[in-house]
């Protein structure tokens, strides 16, 4: 249940080895803007097309940061509890993600670490038919 009260050990037990969590989001014009104004972030690559054309991009490329934002959306939103916060993430960006992409992150729980009360997601985040970004991600319960 989102957003209830258990205990550490009850949090931990709604994870099953090999569930899969997703979310989605598209990166839009306006989402690039945004995320450019909070980041202090304008580098060309992101925000002007033809300059990222001319450096052998398809387009504006997307932050690397705004990707991890689905991550932080997934683990704060789509979790089977809220009663949860991120400890550590690495991400390894593999190919590039444009403006107009429809990003889907799937998260698979790799390992339950009963001990500390935390569980390892295993990322993979893509656009259509490409992977753009995997990873992992380990939460804690609290």
């Amino acid at each position: 249940m989102i957003g209830d009260e258990r205990g550490t050990e009850e949090t931990l037990t709604l994870f099953r080895l090999g569930d899969v969590f997703s979310s989605e989001m598209t990166i839009t014009p306006d989402l690039m803007e945004q995320f450019s104004l909070i980041s202090g972030d304008a580098n060309p690559i992101h925000m002007d097309a033809s300059y990222a054309r001319a450096h052998g991009f398809d387009g504006r490329v997307a932050f690397g940061n705004l990707l991890g934002a689905l991550i932080s959306q997934l683990v704060g939103m789509r979790l089977p509890s809220r009663n949860v916060v991120i400890v550590r993430q690495n991400l390894d960006f593999r190919a590039p993600a444009y403006v107009g992409d429809k990003i889907r992150l799937e998260a698979r729980v790799a390992s339950i670490h009963a001990s500390v009360q935390s569980v390892m997601l295993k990322l993979s985040l893509s656009a259509s038919e490409r992977t753009v970004c995997t990873g992992q991600c380990l939460i804690k319960c609290l």
